[in-house]
């Protein structure tokens, strides 16, 4: 990968088996911008989807802080995908060290591989039948989330 912003991969960083959080904020901090297309990239480059979100300290308007889901697990569906259930697990801000009562979540995010049809890379999955994105976004959004998008190569952030 080319052009990756300053401080998005430092030492430690293992983005298949860990989830990441990198900060946004500051002098010399990458862009969100700058994220979400390093996000892109990286699963392009092992063909699977990636999650994640954005968030501050409560009260915050501006996002300090994106969070990446490891891949590991992964099977063509974000990290957080239930594989053996086929369906989107709700994400546990605990889990990922993020407590809820000290935060405000922004946007949550994940990839569409650009191999996938227009159809299905521009627009979230679920819009017939309410499940996968759409219905991932319904349980979502008891954690207070605002935005919802897809990031696809060549596209900009597309809100559903």
């Amino acid at each position: 990968m080319e052009g990756i912003e300053k401080d998005i991969l430092s030492d430690g960083f293992n983005f298949k088996e860990n989830d990441n959080v990198i900060s946004v904020v500051g002098e010399g901090k990458p862009t969100i911008t700058g994220v979400e297309n390093f996000v892109i990239e990286l699963s392009e480059m092992v063909g699977l989807e990636i999650g994640g979100f954005e968030y501050s300290k409560k009260g915050a308007t501006e996002v300090s802080n994106v969070y990446i889901g490891r891949y590991q697990s992964s099977k063509d569906k974000p990290s957080r995908w239930n594989t053996d259930q086929k369906a989107y697990s709700t994400f546990d801000p605990k889990a990922a060290g993020v407590m809820p009562n000290e935060v405000s979540f922004h946007v949550d995010f994940h990839t569409h591989l650009s191999l996938f049809s227009d159809s299905d890379k521009l627009q979230p999955s679920g819009r017939t039948d309410g499940r996968g994105d759409i219905g991932y976004k319904r349980n979502q959004q008891i954690h207070g989330f605002k935005r919802f998008i897809i990031l696809t190569r060549g596209y900009p952030p597309i809100d559903y």
